[in-house]
């Protein structure tokens, strides 16, 4: 029994004295590290430091890359809209200038016509066969039989229908639609439309008519309404057939004038 207290004993106090040591070390390094100590942190923690470093460089010079890449093609992107507007802004300009000049001239070499502006609203092709909508009615001091025109000088129709703040116009090629008309300098003529913008002039094959002869309407103002485009002959038909055309092509015309009666 002896032994074995005494062989405890040791045990217990070698114990004691290391907890003791470990204690008094944990102590005393925490409040005065010992040089070696920090040194060692020193050297064993520089290569973390310099890899830190190193990455902090890289991601800053990528990352300001791709910062700036950002900037310029945001930049650029503004520039493209701003030129785009600009574009935009002379074209429209241009428009608006030419369209000026054209109702300026319109309205300058008339002196013996009043017209009456009028946009169209809808077209052959796109809505009623033939004729055009406009956006000018009674109110505007259209009335039902006035001539329609593009330019002040081409003939176009009729006025056909009147409302409060838009009109309809048959056209002068509308199927079966009469117009008096001058083929060359003095042939007077009915020219019947056959649509699409087509007419056609029936007279005796003993006139003489050729392909380019103008034709205009009757009148001491006449308007313009063609050109003869081709001449058809048979040898048995004592008549003679005159098909010509709009000088215009219908689906461009934007605007037309309207001659006051």
């Amino acid at each position: 029994m002896f032994r074995r207290d005494s062989k405890n004993t040791k045990y217990f106090a070698v114990l004691a004295g290391i907890v003791f040591l470990l204690v008094l070390i944990i102590f005393v390094f925490k409040s005065f590290p010992p040089v070696f100590a920090t040194r060692a942190v020193f050297y064993a923690g520089q290569p973390f430091v310099f890899f830190k470093n190193k990455c902090s460089v890289f991601w800053e010079n990528n990352l300001s890359v791709f910062r700036n890449k950002k900037e310029l093609q945001q930049e650029n992107d503004s520039l493209k809209q701003k030129v785009a507007e600009m574009e935009s802004e002379k074209l429209f300009s241009e428009v608006i200038l030419k369209e000026n000049d054209e109702i300026k001239g319109v309205f300058s070499r008339s002196s013996d016509r009043e017209f009456i502006l009028a946009y169209v609203l809808s077209r052959p092709g796109y809505g009623i066969y033939n004729s055009l909508v406009i956006d000018a009615g009674f109110k505007q001091g259209v009335e039902e039989g006035m001539r329609v025109t593009a330019f002040g000088t081409v003939l176009l129709g009729y006025v056909s229908e009147v409302a409060p703040n838009a009109s309809k116009v048959k056209l002068v090629s509308y199927p079966e639609e009469e117009t008096n008309v001058f083929v060359g300098n003095n042939i007077s003529a009915i020219a019947y439309g056959v649509g699409g913008e087509n007419l056609s002039v029936v007279l005796p094959q003993d006139i003489n008519v050729s392909a380019g002869d103008k034709i205009t309407s009757l009148g001491n103002s006449p308007l313009f309404l063609g050109v003869v485009e081709k001449i058809i002959k048979e040898p048995a038909d004592p008549f003679q057939n005159i098909i010509f055309r709009l000088p215009l092509n219908i689906q461009e015309i934007t605007r037309v004038y309207l001659i006051k009666k």
